[in-house]
């Protein structure tokens, strides 16, 4: 692992807020992104390998990513482009995914010139966003 993210998250469950919530048997280890290189793939994982530069929003376990390594589910990484640092990848997992159901939700309406209205913490998100888009596609 590179990198790991800090999210609200992750104080509001140590301080004991999300008590109801996630009702899990401490110690627990806290942190919801990652970015990182893939260090050992299980064996029915096809379309990953060893070296690979990725980030993630793994499932929400008592096992998080503050710590040198996570297990993270095949289908939930993403690969990291060359175009981001290691802090950008793992800025985005948690926030990308608020911002993208904000746009499901239409909380954040797409006008039909394609521009949108947003708030200036969740302009970054999409920055970086729109730089982890594969080439070629759309909105």
């Amino acid at each position: 692992m590179a990198v790991t993210f800090l999210n609200p998250i992750d104080w509001k469950l140590r301080k004991g807020y999300l008590k109801q919530m996630m009702d899990w048997e401490f110690p627990i280890i806290l942190g919801w992104d990652v970015a990182g290189t893939i260090s050992e793939v299980g064996s029915e994982v096809t379309d990953w390998k060893v070296g690979d530069e990725v980030f993630a929003r793994p499932d929400t376990t008592r096992f998080g990513t503050y710590a040198e390594y996570t297990l993270v589910d095949d289908h939930l990484l993403t690969r990291k482009p060359d175009s981001i640092s290691w802090e950008e990848a793992a800025s985005v997992p948690l926030a990308g995914l608020t911002v993208g159901n904000l746009y499901s939700e239409n909380l954040i309406p797409i006008k039909p010139n394609g521009q949108c209205v947003v708030k200036k913490q969740q302009a970054k998100f999409i920055h970086l966003l729109e730089r982890t888009r594969p080439a070629g596609c759309g909105r």
